[in-house]
């Protein structure tokens, strides 16, 4: 699926989230959108599951770890992962989870087509 048509899917799935609830302010995916989508790429090291979402830990080809969320049922159950991230936040606490994630990228998760080389011990 191309990245675009993934942008598109993750907000009408936040809109449809959010409607008939007058709760469209609290809607991070909205709050905290992008003015232009990025990618980027990573192993997941660890998965946290919330409800209908997956907190996914990413660590990139550098070393760098960054956390991101998703819909649980459309993120792939392997490590290596593209993601297209559509909205940042600095600071997001999840009240599901008790906890809070600074920062936490909000992006269409999909299986990488190249794996991410591994690090170097």
């Amino acid at each position: 699926m191309k990245p675009a048509l993934l942008v598109i899917l993750f907000a009408s799935v936040a809109a449809a989230l959010t409607a008939g609830r007058g709760r469209t302010a609290e809607n991070p995916f909205a709050t905290h959108a992008l003015a232009s989508p990025f990618e980027t790429s990573g192993v997941v090291v660890e998965r946290v599951p919330a409800g209908g979402y997956l907190y996914l830990r990413l660590r990139d080809v550098v070393g760098a770890e960054s956390w991101v969320v998703t819909l649980s049922r459309s993120a792939p159950a392997v490590a290596d992962v593209r993601v297209t991230v559509f909205a940042r936040a600095d600071t997001f606490s999840s009240k599901r989870l008790g906890r809070t994630f600074e920062p936490l990228l909000f992006g269409a998760v999909r299986a990488a087509s190249t794996p991410t080389p591994p690090e170097s011990p």
